[in-house]
């Protein structure tokens, strides 16, 4: 069984047996409800579907070990070729809610939609409640980011730029693909530019703002539709000392203003293709657009429907099934 816990909520998350808290020298054992959803899908699935999973909240994951098999193993189809993915969430999680968009996102990525199953539960949890963060550790990214959560002291070495990162129920900790992908094409940028006024859309946490920031912006926004992601991300610009260059909104993308000489989104590809030309409008000609969370064969696409809006291609990265795009506005 393999574990993935994902930098968790305000409200902390754990498993079961992890550890305890104690309280004037007792132990705590703090009993909550927490939702589980049980997916049933092929095994090919499983990076996707985590990568989505995380973007909509989930504060961890578990399946079968079996899901990495040499890849020749693959070509053989059968029962083994699939396993039962299960994802926590905090017990007021709109589960049903989120399931259109669930089973619409395994359809668009994959013929192998029809082998998919979905199932809810609650279970208690006998949670102590702060053992969780023993998963999210310092990460290194690039060539000289490192992330590191707020209770971590880390001592940066020379010329290290630190980011520290409070999670709360946001996504973006350095720790999936998407978003080390962004932290690197901002590294690029500005190490090839000095983009002076910069824009994060579906900030997250605030880390690729903040980097922004820290990498010589003057004015950077911090945007999402999220109202505690815009919360957290303010409070995460505070913590980093940049809270007086990092605006926070809940403002559509639409409804701002342009002019930018850097713009991100770490968003899945189909959202990334809708907002193409409001991201023409904000972007200044000779600026640079970073965007992530695209499956890499879905690239090539979104290149192309960019490249109508007046964006060209300037590089791309890869890692596991993820890619990412660096783009200048024409």
């Amino acid at each position: 069984m393999r574990i993935l816990l994902m930098t968790g909520s305000a409200t902390a998350f754990s498993f079961q047996g992890l550890g305890y808290n104690t309280t004037g020298g007792k132990k705590e054992f703090a009993v909550e409800k927490w939702k589980v959803l049980k997916i049933r899908v092929n095994r090919r699935l499983i990076d996707p579907l985590s990568g989505f999973l995380f973007s909509r909240g989930t504060l961890g994951l578990s399946y079968d070990e079996e899901t990495f098999r040499e890849e020749e193993e693959a070509d053989i189809e059968g029962e083994d070729d699939f396993t039962e993915v299960k994802a926590y969430f905090s017990p007021d999680f709109d589960l049903r809610g989120m399931l259109p968009d669930l089973k619409r996102f395994v359809a668009s990525v994959s013929p192998l939609a029809d082998s998919f199953a979905v199932d809810t539960v609650e279970i208690e949890d006998y949670g102590w409640t702060e053992k969780w963060k023993e998963f999210f550790r310092p990460v290194r990214v690039g060539e000289k980011v490192v992330v590191t959560p707020s209770w971590e002291n880390y001592e940066p070495e020379g010329g290290e730029v630190v980011l520290v990162i409070d999670p709360g129920e946001a996504f973006g900790t350095g720790s999936h693909e998407t978003t080390r992908l962004c932290l690197e094409f901002i590294e690029k940028v500005f190490r090839d530019s000095r983009p002076r006024r910069c824009i994060d859309v579906g900030c997250g946490t605030g880390i690729l703002a903040i980097l922004m920031a820290k990498l010589g912006a003057e004015e950077v926004l911090a945007q999402d539709i999220d109202v505690k992601a815009v919360e957290i991300a303010g409070k995460n610009a505070a913590i980093n000392g940049v809270g007086d260059r990092v605006k926070t909104t809940g403002l559509p993308l639409s409804r701002l203003g342009g002019g930018f000489d850097l713009a991100s989104a770490n968003i899945l590809a189909e959202v990334l293709v809708e907002m193409a030309s409001e991201f023409r409008l904000k972007v200044r000609e000779g600026g640079h657009l970073i965007l992530s969370g695209i499956l890499r064969e879905k690239l090539d696409w979104v290149r192309d429907e960019f490249a109508l809006e007046k964006f060209r291609e300037v590089e791309r990265k890869s890692e596991g099934l993820w890619g990412a795009l660096l783009m200048r506005r024409e």
